[in-house]
């Protein structure tokens, strides 16, 4: 009987325990069923343009994330020819906050699925920027792929062009030339994706 007495409240004591850390442990099971939940959708499924470039301006890569939906980007769809464009009434800051992209082209001729070169069917690769913007360092940079009649290397993949709902998706991947006055011996290298709907 003693022995029952003198074990019973052990007993009591671990059942506390017990129940306490299961308690305690709910909160992490629910965190660790947060921490799996999906994950927002990718940047590739979301509208609009994102790109990083690196070059000497710049010093180091810096990101641009240009929104979908229309205010920002112009998109233009044919059997013949495909352009995208930033609206010239809009610019676009870095993700880090320093510099602005005030000019962006990207055109294909004819236009569609498949990949498309420098040397197969790409117009246009242009990129404009305010560098350093507010700071002394300030200065606009501009660059393209094809500079005084030498190209660049460009890659641009189209992976969906759907003229009957007027969307298309891809990636590319460039290497450009700075066109600015006595700055052409300078190149940046981008790469970047794009998910745009007229």
């Amino acid at each position: 009987m003693r022995w029952m007495q003198f074990l019973f409240p052990k007993y009591l004591l671990l059942a506390f325990v017990g129940f306490v850390g299961a308690c305690g442990d709910a909160p992490s099971t629910t965190g660790g069923a947060a921490s799996a939940a999906p994950a927002p959708a990718a940047a590739g499924g979301e509208e609009g343009l994102r790109f990083t470039i690196d070059g000497p301006v710049f010093g180091g890569p810096t990101s641009f994330v240009v929104p979908g939906g229309g205010e920002h980007l112009r998109l233009y769809m044919s059997d013949n020819m495909f352009s995208l464009m930033l609206n010239p009434k809009r610019s676009v800051r870095s993700e880090d906050g320093k510099h602005v992209l005030d000019m962006l082209v990207l055109g294909t001729e004819p236009a569609g699925e498949g990949e498309f070169t420098e040397s197969s069917n790409v117009t246009e690769f242009s990129l404009g920027f305010v560098a350093h913007e507010g700071t002394p360092q300030s200065q606009s940079v501009s660059m393209s792929f094809r500079s005084k009649g030498v190209k660049q290397p460009v890659r641009l993949v189209v992976s969906q062009y759907d003229l009957k709902s007027d969307t298309t998706d891809g990636q590319f991947t460039a290497r450009l030339r700075r066109s600015n006055i006595k700055s052409t011996d300078q190149f940046y290298e981008v790469k970047g994706e794009f998910l745009a709907k007229d």
